[in-house]
């Protein structure tokens, strides 16, 4: 993200839950932070975070102030200036479970209903037997835990490597054979691997997982440099 800032700009006292490197482009800006938040520290008076008047800096042109996540921050602009803000931000605990589980339900329950043939006829009215309860239950657990490394890992790098909307990849109409590639590749001299983002995984008695936008490949052992080639590098030559 790119900010521009007239003299004393601001946004005002903030927390982010992303992890930020704050460069200066042009200009002067002032940061106050406070690195570790106490609610019993001395505050600055009338702010909305409780951010501490003591711990700030002026960042200049070429300077860079890094700002984990969950720490309050106020920046205010000494002059005209532009900040950039490059940001990342990890995935959370509830958003992994919530993908892992919708993921086992798809792969790994059954297409079908519920049905126990075996049930014994009971007396009570509105009761929900125990072995029903214990069958479910085992089900729907065996699907979310029964899962080995390498299937949990196949699916954790395509949920990473996923692209977002507006950077998904538009296939060719006709899939390249290898000798396409191969004669592409040979004609201009480079393979640029895109905005696709490119991940391996290397398990123990288990084939290499290279992840590329979304999808599992699963490779030889042999191929753990070819897949770090391709992590580590935007063009091939």
């Amino acid at each position: 993200m790119f900010s521009l800032a007239a003299d004393q700009g601001s946004v005002g006292p903030q927390v982010d839950n992303y992890d930020a490197f704050l460069i200066q482009a042009e200009g002067r800006h002032r940061w106050r932070i406070d690195p570790h938040p106490d609610s019993a520290a001395p505050c600055v008076p009338g702010l909305d975070l409780p951010i501490l008047a003591h711990d700030q800096w002026v960042l200049a042109p070429e300077d860079c102030l890094y700002l984990p996540a969950g720490i309050p921050h106020w920046g205010i602009a000494e002059g005209p200036g532009m900040t950039w803000s490059v940001t990342l931000r990890a995935p959370h605990w509830q958003e992994l479970a919530s993908a892992w589980c919708d993921h086992a339900i798809r792969k790994r329950l059954p297409q079908a209903r519920y049905r126990d043939p075996d049930l014994q006829p009971h007396h009570h009215r509105g009761e929900v037997p125990a072995d029903v309860l214990r069958q479910i239950h085992r089900c729907i657990e065996g699907a979310l835990d029964g899962a080995d490394d390498e299937a949990f890992a196949a699916w954790f790098g395509a949920h990473l490597s996923k692209p977002k909307g507006h950077l998904a990849v538009t296939p060719t109409p006709a899939p390249l054979t290898s000798l396409d590639l191969r004669t592409l590749i040979e004609r201009r001299g480079e393979l640029a691997r895109g905005p696709s983002r490119v991940l391996f995984s290397a398990l123990d008695r288990a084939p290499l997982l290279l992840f590329v936008g979304g999808e599992t490949h699963r490779l030889p052992s042999a191929c753990r440099g070819f897949a770090q080639l391709l992590c580590e590098s935007h063009t091939l030559e």
